[in-house]
């Protein structure tokens, strides 16, 4: 028990918050000293310093945004344009439900309190009329006599009190989180949207590869490791953990292999098992952190306000769907023999190389993705208790030329800008013209793996440059199409105005732009 508590000082802010217009002056306990300032003060002390101040705080209707600091869908999604080209259903998508997301969180917050303070309204006082009385029932705990006010409230009273305060509470809406499955080719941007995410949250972000979750008692991460690499992101704040997001990249790998049921799948099915009750929430002990104070200990987290998104590439589901929209209109002659994940992964492999246009190939796969059905997720390999708990599907587009030329130019951290920063550390200037970036962009989209592919070919479009510029008497660096193409053997190199230098170079080069001289003064 409190020193407050002991010598009769009852905290007016733990029992009702009370807004100091409803406080009138008859009251034995409450008072208001200063309405401006919205301060709550005991009457019976003789001086403010000693007597019990706390700041009122507003009713939960009256602000909306108390809590966790709301971040508007639509400002949510400009943010994501600045590092993530296209994708703006998925973007919608995910602004709209990280904002329910803290509104939710906010929500529970507002609902535990005015539970509690319906709890303490009930078993503490009573208001009545415009008179502030208080009715104790719980003498003992706050140090009243037996003939203090309201020791005597009638029995009726008191459960007819209780009774409606349970009403109150079994009438509130309990809103539900919505998780998240994104699905789409790779190198789209569902792992580097999570990341932009986790940069402007005011929450714990977390980002678990499921391709290293097993079963629990085989070799590797438990499937409760989730929690724990979320818990080390709130810096071992449980309260902080249990509003949080996990990001489960690569979900498609623990997708179940057909015809193989007989033997146990520890990192397939059992893994999805597994993450059953971590998606519809549950308590989970996790170790506290890896200090050896405490090492050995462990905390408990519930998820049941953790929002979980999860990612996958899903290959060979565009075949999935296509075969059912193809049995749909023929009947059931369309079917092969076989069936599920491995037959759609044959036939998609088939399918590669059969056209030169990459692009074309993309729009068809984009087209089948927007159509797809929790039953073709299903059969790709995820069972149904584990779709049925992740209720929003979206599927990401993949990447045409001019998406990747943005993707090269115009984004945060460009690669262009990374790179004329790499050329900038010899005192040399990178250009690449208009043509030769979308010469660039159009030999990633040819390798069908997204934007990861930019890179690779920029490593081999720069290498030469790269290994002959530095210690150079070379100022400027030109990447043309030609060079991109091959038809070329060297980019286009313009030296400094170096009348020494200059005659050391190889003027019959054409590949080769020398500045004019200066004339030098004898």
């Amino acid at each position: 028990m409190s020193s407050a508590v002991r010598a009769g000082h009852i905290p007016v802010a733990l029992l009702r918050k009370i807004p100091p217009h409803q406080i009138s002056g008859q009251g034995r306990y409450l008072t208001c000293k200063n309405q401006h300032t919205k301060h709550i003060y005991r009457r019976d002390f003789s001086k403010e310093a000693i007597g019990y101040k706390e700041e009122f705080e507003q009713d939960s209707n009256d602000d909306g945004n108390a809590g966790l600091k709301l971040l508007p869908p639509v400002e949510l999604h400009k943010y994501l344009n600045k590092f993530v080209v296209g994708q703006d259903n998925a973007k919608m998508v995910l602004s709209v439900a990280v904002y329910n997301h803290f509104k939710r969180i906010n929500y529970g917050m507002k609902r535990t309190v005015k539970e509690s303070s319906q709890r303490l309204a009930t078993d503490e006082f009573h208001m009545h009329g415009d008179r502030t009385s208080l009715y104790f029932t719980h003498n003992s705990s706050i140090g009243l006599q037996d003939n203090s006010l309201g020791a005597h409230m009638p029995e009726e009273q008191k459960q007819q009190k209780q009774h409606q305060s349970i009403q109150l509470v079994n009438e509130e809406v309990h809103l539900e989180k919505a998780n998240i499955l994104m699905l789409g080719p790779t190198g789209c941007g569902k792992t580097l949207l999570a990341e932009t995410l986790a940069k402007i949250l005011n929450v714990p972000f977390a980002i678990c590869d499921c391709t290293t979750l097993t079963q629990a008692g085989y070799v590797g991460e438990d499937i409760e490791s989730c929690i724990g690499r979320l818990l080390q992101r709130a810096n071992n704040d449980v309260e902080q953990c249990q509003i949080g997001i996990v990001f489960l990249d690569e979900v498609d790998k623990i997708g179940s292999v057909p015809g193989y049921h007989q033997l146990r799948d520890v990192g397939g099915e059992g893994v999805q098992q597994g993450l059953l009750k971590l998606l519809e929430g549950t308590e989970v002990n996790v170790p506290a952190n890896n200090n050896k104070r405490s090492r050995g200990e462990s905390v408990t987290v519930d998820t049941t306000n953790i929002l979980f998104i999860a990612s996958g590439a899903f290959n060979g589901l565009d075949r999935i769907i296509s075969r059912r929209l193809h049995e749909k209109y023929l009947g059931f002659s369309a079917s092969g023999q076989q069936q599920g994940r491995r037959a759609a992964t044959l036939d998609d492999q088939k399918h590669v190389g059969d056209t030169d246009d990459a692009e074309a190939e993309n729009n068809e796969r984009d087209r089948l993705l927007a159509k797809v059905e929790p039953r073709d997720i299903i059969e790709f390999g995820m069972i149904p208790e584990f779709i049925g708990r992740i209720p929003n599907t979206v599927a990401f587009h993949s990447l045409n030329k001019d998406m990747l030329v943005n993707i090269l130019t115009d984004t945060n951290n460009n690669l262009v800008a990374q790179y004329k920063k790499t050329f900038e550390y010899d005192k040399i200037e990178l250009e690449f013209d208009e043509d030769a970036l979308e010469e660039i962009a159009q030999k990633a989209l040819n390798r069908k793996i997204g934007a990861r592919a930019l890179r690779a070919v920029m490593e081999e479009v720069l290498l030469k440059p790269m290994y002959e510029t530095p210690q150079k008497n070379i100022k400027k660096v030109k990447i043309t199409a030609d060079y991109v193409k091959g038809i070329d053997g060297s980019p286009q190199y313009e030296y400094f105005e170096d009348e020494k230098t200059s005659l050391l170079t190889d003027t019959t080069d054409p590949h080769v732009e020398h500045a004019p001289k200066r004339k030098v003064k004898l």
